[in-house]
């Protein structure tokens, strides 16, 4: 037979026991977690870069778009320029005489 101190040891160490096998399992599940947030976190990187990427490649898109209307606005002016020119000895070649 067991004396009171005894049984009394032992419901406490099954009581530790079973605590422990219950903080185990909370430690595997917060390991879980843990991992799907570091999971998670990898993705967020990796969509930051993309995001760092594509206004890169915007920027890159705005700059060639300002270039190409510079360029555009220059050739718009010589053909204007070119087209007066023409204009002129069209004129000139129409009435030889008159004089601008």
């Amino acid at each position: 037979m067991l004396t009171d101190l005894q049984e009394e040891q032992k419901l406490n160490t099954q009581n530790q026991e079973s605590d422990l096998e219950i903080y185990k399992q909370k430690i595997e599940n917060l390991t879980k977690e843990n991992e799907k947030y570091k999971d998670m976190s990898s993705k967020y990187q990796q969509i930051e870069q993309k995001i760092k990427e594509l206004d890169a490649y915007q920027s890159s898109i705005i700059s060639n778009n300002l270039e190409l209307k510079t360029t555009l606005n220059s050739f718009n002016q010589e053909n204007e320029q070119v087209f007066h020119q023409v204009e002129q000895m069209t004129l000139k070649n129409k009435f030889p005489d008159f004089q601008l």
